[in-house]
């Protein structure tokens, strides 16, 4: 048995009084968010440095609040640093167009750790720490804790709680650890993956065993969403900002988007889940994935091919992935995929294709592109003594 981090996103009940606190807190968040950033850049103007980890931990506790605890204060800190150190890593790696936090923010979502809530499982309540405050007398005293209602059951073993807010809901996403059996692949069976934005996931094994997903389904939701908000979007700007028609607006463009959001999370996760019972069935024990990071970075290949590129979400695709296929016992490994769709199988001639088949004009040999993309890596990492196949088993979500 090993144990692994969960996830549950539930929605919260509870009343008139605590409800007007928890936007409180988002809004005390947020605020703690805006004086880090307003520290870290004027001590970067002054000295050329940044605030570390200690120096965040002092600033945030001088900072009065009236709902937000300490450790509410410490974790946004945190958040602050993650953001920055994020940031630094892809400039590193050549994405100098990123830029570090400086955008004012309203609300933040505040995270509570397992030693500041308590939980009720027989009422199924969770109850959360706030600021302490100081009486008549000048006592210090603990305030009131904020109860959390839920319908469904709360998980054990609960280490986080993160206050999120959509669609004029607030929801409580919960971390908690579970123990997980450890599984043993049966076979010692390899295979590569060549993700895509049109067809999500194609993959080759080393028997001969071909299979394409395709993404065409989280490609429409995308183009209804952007179509959806472009038309929202100018409608509001004929508007008077604020005003009771922009806010109609608004609360249209924010239905729409955590609609289609819902939709991707769940299509994205039923195509990994599609394509993990499919590895378990060939009896995959090993997965290479060609890492795609920064395919959108230094080029311009149009409007619309751009917007498609940065929408793509080939990160959470390896992320769930890679979560996936190691609770089944099977290894995830990120590989470098370059010219991997450009190398013929047959004749080793490197051709750039310009549709969906790859037409070698060397031996004049064809075969479908991503296929070939996902037999090159397979082969660079496994050798193979053998070319890709026409019999490919075609998956899409539905």
């Amino acid at each position: 048995m090993t144990q692994q981090y969960r996830t549950m996103r539930l929605l919260i009940n509870c009343n008139k009084s605590d409800l007007k606190r928890l936007q409180m807190c988002n809004k005390e968040s947020a605020m703690i968010w805006n004086k880090c950033i307003e520290a870290n850049n004027k001590l970067y103007e002054e000295n050329k440095k940044l605030h570390n980890r200690n120096s965040f931990f002092t600033l945030v506790k001088d900072i009065e609040t009236e709902v937000i605890c300490s450790n509410n204060k410490q974790t946004v800190a945190k958040r602050v640093i993650d953001a920055y150190k994020a940031i630094s890593k892809a400039r590193k790696a050549g994405r100098v167009d990123e830029k570090y936090p400086y955008k004012i923010k309203k609300y933040f979502p505040t995270e509570w750790d397992y030693n500041y809530l308590f939980c009720d499982y027989n009422k199924n309540e969770i109850s959360l720490t706030v600021s302490r405050f100081t009486d008549a007398n000048g006592v210090a005293r603990n305030g009131k804790q904020i109860r959390l209602k839920f319908k469904t059951s709360i998980p054990q073993n609960i280490k986080t709680l993160k206050l999120i807010y959509e669609g004029e809901r607030y929801y409580a996403c919960i971390s908690y650890l579970t123990d997980v059996e450890e599984k043993q692949p049966s076979f010692s069976n390899v295979a590569a993956i060549d993700l895509g934005e049109i067809h999500a996931i194609t993959s080759v094994s080393d028997q001969q065993d071909q299979l394409i997903i395709t993404g065409r389904k989280i490609r429409s939701i995308k183009q209804f969403r952007n179509k959806k908000q472009a038309e929202l979007r100018s409608k509001m700007d004929k508007c008077t900002k604020y005003s009771r028609q922009w806010h109609k607006y608004n609360r249209a463009w924010q239905y729409i988007k955590s609609k289609t959001r819902r939709q991707l999370d769940y299509h994205i996760h039923k195509l990994t889940r599609m394509y993990t019972d499919w590895a378990k069935e060939k009896g995959i024990s090993l997965v290479y994935c060609g890492d795609v990071t920064g395919i959108d970075v230094g080029s311009n290949k149009g409007t619309n091919v751009n917007q498609k590129l940065s929408q793509w979400e080939y990160g959470l695709i390896m992320e769930l992935l890679d979560y996936k296929l190691r609770l089944e016992g099977i290894r995830f490994i990120k590989v470098n995929e370059s010219y991997s769709s450009q190398i013929c199988p047959s004749c080793g001639f490197k051709n750039k294709p310009t549709n969906r088949n790859y037409c070698c004009s060397n031996c004049e040999e064809e075969y479908h592109r991503d296929i070939v993309g996902a037999w090159n890596i397979l082969n660079m990492n496994h050798k193979l003594d053998f070319v890709p196949s026409r019999n490919t088993k075609y998956l899409r979500i539905s």
